[in-house]
């Protein structure tokens, strides 16, 4: 059996972002893009395609609270998703969560992980701050 490894440049490797909302997802896209990251955005509806660039992700952005309920069963998050893609990647993966309430349930989950929070509004300097400390390697 022939094993097939896929060479990823660090330079490359994405930056998924994982945000219900639209308008913010686009903006974070567009911050990330601009300071030399490359942006992935997924729809966190969708869920996980078994494949594809974000089991090469540098890092992740992703809101908390994504709305994402299924009757019967406690809310899926964005910290939930993050921690999966690390999963699947086999290692630990570098997170900062979004959040537009300052929950104790929310700030236990990601405390429990040692994954920052960043509280909503975000600002641009925090997120690029962020970045700088988590992947300064992969700047373009």
């Amino acid at each position: 059996m022939f094993m097939v490894f896929r060479m990823v440049e660090p330079t490359r490797r994405p930056v998924i972002v994982l945000e219900d909302d639209a308008i913010l997802q686009a903006e974070l896209v567009a911050w990330i893009g601009g300071w030399g990251w490359r942006a992935l955005p997924l729809d966190p509806t969708l869920g996980l395609p078994q494949s594809g660039d974000h089991l090469y992700a540098a890092a992740v952005v992703a809101d908390f609270d994504l709305g994402l309920t299924v009757p019967g069963m406690p809310p899926r998050t964005g910290l939930d998703i993050a921690l999966s893609i690390a999963r699947r990647m086999g290692k630990s993966v570098p997170t900062v969560v979004l959040s537009g309430s300052y929950g104790r349930l929310e700030l236990a989950a990601c405390s429990r992980h040692q994954i920052p929070v960043l509280f909503k509004p975000v600002q641009p300097n925090e997120l690029h701050h962020w970045l700088m400390q988590a992947v300064p390697l992969l700047r373009a």
